[in-house]
C-alpha cells in the first residue's frame, strides 16, 4: 500500500476524521483510531501494514530446506519425478515438494 493510496483512503473520511487520522503517528495508532471510530480499513492497507510497511513487494517463493536457495524450474534434460518438482541451483538437485518450503522474500 503506497502513501498515495493511504492518503486517498484518509481523504474519503469526513473532514473531522481526516484531521484525527493524520494525527496518528504510527500504523498501530491508525488501526486503533479506525476501530474506535467504527471505520473499515481496506484490506490493501491492512496487508501493507502486516507486510512490514506500505508498498511491501515481498512475494512467496519456494526455498530449499537444506540450503535456503530460491528454487527454479527443473532444467530441460533432467529427470522430473511425478508431482510438483523444483531445482536447487546450489545443491544441484531436483527436489520434490517435501524438500522445500515457502517464504516471503
Amino acid at each position: 500500500m503506497s502513501n498515495i493510496e493511504m492518503e486517498n483512503y484518509v481523504k474519503s473520511l469526513s473532514p473531522e476524521l481526516q484531521e484525527k487520522a493524520r494525527a496518528c503517528k504510527s500504523n498501530t495508532e491508525l488501526i486503533r483510531f479506525a476501530a474506535e471510530n467504527d471505520l473499515e480499513i481496506p484490506t490493501e492497507i491492512l496487508e501493507g501494514v502486516a507486510g512490514g510497511g506500505c508498498g511491501s513487494s515481498k512475494k512467496n517463493v519456494e526455498v530449499c530446506n537444506k540450503c535456503g536457495t530460491t528454487l527454479t524450474e527443473v532444467p530441460a534434460g533432467l529427470p522430473k519425478p511425478s508431482g510438483k518438482s523444483k531445482y536447487c541451483t546450489n545443491c544441484k538437485k531436483v527436489l520434490i515438494s517435501t524438500d522445500w518450503h515457502i517464504e516471503k522474500r
